[in-house]
């Protein structure tokens, strides 16, 4: 087992180390962790919270992979308005993260391709952005690992939504 990351493979599957955890408080330090470089290349950065705890059941390492995945993409695919906000929020039964920015979008025709390992939307828009074509993927499958879903939204007013479901876990 790598105790580093609290994965290990075994048979090609992934098992996690999961625990109950504060996905606020994850996706924050998260954050702070990469504002000043992100500050320092320009972007405006933003987090807010419903609440505090807002519970899950989760791997800690492969969460903050995900979202840094969502950070990432956000980043790369911002050109002229950079803002990147990351909320959480209770709603029901779930939790949601959402990472948004102001950065290129993406076409309604490509909305669920985009989560496909190795695919780019439009080479015309990305040829300039290095990068796998695999992050999004990662973060699909972890996240379906741990019991949630993400999807892609349009942001109002231009730039997009990666919005990360999970259940949320209520401490009895």
């Amino acid at each position: 087992m790598n105790h580093k990351t609290g994965l290990s493979m075994e048979k090609g599957k992934k098992t996690y180390d999961k625990k109950i955890l504060d996905a606020a408080s994850l996706c924050e330090e998260l954050l702070e962790s990469q504002r000043l470089r992100l500050e320092q290349n320009g972007f405006e950065v933003n987090f807010s919270s419903s609440q505090t705890p807002v519970n899950i059941e989760g791997d800690e390492e492969a969460l903050k992979q995900a979202v840094l995945n969502l950070l990432s993409n956000a980043e790369k695919y911002s050109q002229d308005e950079k803002q990147i906000d990351v909320e959480v929020i209770r709603v029901e039964d779930s939790v949601l993260i959402n990472v948004k920015d102001r950065g290129i979008g993406i076409e309604p025709k490509f909305a669920q391709k985009i989560f496909k390992e190795f695919f780019r939307a439009d080479e015309s828009l990305t040829s300039k952005v290095r990068g796998s074509g695999l992050g999004l993927a990662i973060s699909k499958k972890i996240i379906n690992d741990l019991g949630g879903d993400i999807l892609y939204l349009p942001r109002e007013g231009g730039g997009s939504v990666f919005q990360i479901s999970l259940p949320a876990k209520d401490l009895s």
